[in-house]
Formats: C-alpha cells, sequence, structure tokens
C-alpha cells in the first residue's frame, strides 16, 4: 500500500500477492486466538459472511483441525446473512454451504452455530434480528467477523475501526 492509500485508509489492511497467503494468514490468526482461549477455559465467537472469498480461509481453518487437531469445541459462531426464504438445502443456501465448506468437517457443537433464520414469517422477522443481536451481546461480542470480497463494502474503506 502506498502512501496516498495510507492517508485515507483508516482499518488495518494487508495485502498479499496470492489470496492462498491471505487464507492462511487469517486462518492461523484464528487458530491461535482459539488455542489461546481454550487453554484459558473460555470461548471465541466467530462471525461468517457466506461468499467464495472465503473458501480458502474455511479450508485452511479445516487443514489446521485434521493435520494439526485444533479443537473447535470453544467456538461460537454467528453468520451474518441467509437469503429469505430459502430452504436450507437448497444449492444458494448459505447455511449448506457453511456446512459443506466448514461445519461438517470440523467440531463446533451443533447448538453453538447460530445462523439467521430465513424460515419466518415476514411479521417476525425484526423481532428476530433483534434477538439475534441481544444474543452475540450476551456472548461478549463477535471476536473475529471474516468477511468475503463483496461484505467489504459493509465497511468502506476510511471509516472508523469501531463503525457498525
Amino acid at each position: 500500500m502506498n502512501s496516498f492509500e495510507r492517508r485515507y485508509e483508516k482499518i488495518p489492511v494487508e495485502i498479499y500477492k496470492e489470496s492462498s497467503e491471505a487464507s492462511a494468514f487469517i486462518a492461523r490468526h484464528v487458530a491461535n486466538l482459539i488455542s489461546t482461549r481454550a487453554a484459558e477455559k473460555k470461548n471465541v465467537v466467530l462471525g461468517f459472511s457466506v461468499s467464495s472469498a472465503i473458501i480458502g480461509v474455511l479450508e485452511e481453518l479445516v487443514h489446521i483441525h485434521k493435520k494439526e487437531g485444533l479443537s473447535f469445541a470453544n467456538v461460537i459462531t454467528f453468520n451474518t446473512e441467509a437469503y429469505f426464504p430459502m430452504p436450507i438445502d437448497a444449492l444458494q443456501s448459505r447455511f449448506r454451504f457453511m456446512n459443506e465448506y466448514f461445519f461438517e468437517s470440523v467440531d463446533i457443537p451443533a447448538q453453538n452455530i447460530n445462523f439467521p433464520n430465513n424460515q419466518l414469517p415476514k411479521n417476525e422477522i425484526a423481532e428476530f434480528c433483534v434477538r439475534y443481536e441481544e444474543k452475540i451481546a450476551a456472548v461478549g461480542g463477535i471476536d473475529i467477523l471474516v468477511l468475503g470480497d463483496c461484505q467489504l463494502a459493509f465497511n468502506e474503506p476510511g471509516s472508523p475501526y469501531n463503525s457498525r
């Protein structure tokens, strides 16, 4: 990143030549936090968006789980989105995506996986969203939020690091 780009950037940014390098870096950072918190007998709260851009991170986390024995037993997850309405097993389902690439391959307890309910009647969605936010707050907030390429627009460059 050159000095002109840094002048406007408020969020720390690392640029890698290959996406596999970035995926490995992110996965290792997540794995280290999981290990540290497990030693302290504490949970880690991970948030995930769903996009093809995070597949490398998910695959690397699964690799670390299988090859290095990293347990996800102390991990609680919250996903950021789900198509409405859509069966959870549909090809485009965000839930199916996360199961296929991650949840089915690691030992996260099923009760620790949180997903927006896309099967609710429309008049119950707003209340569900309030409860979802409260549940995130009740576990201490999200420690690491893994976003894909298009989700970066949710926190535009130049935004304060703590913006909603």
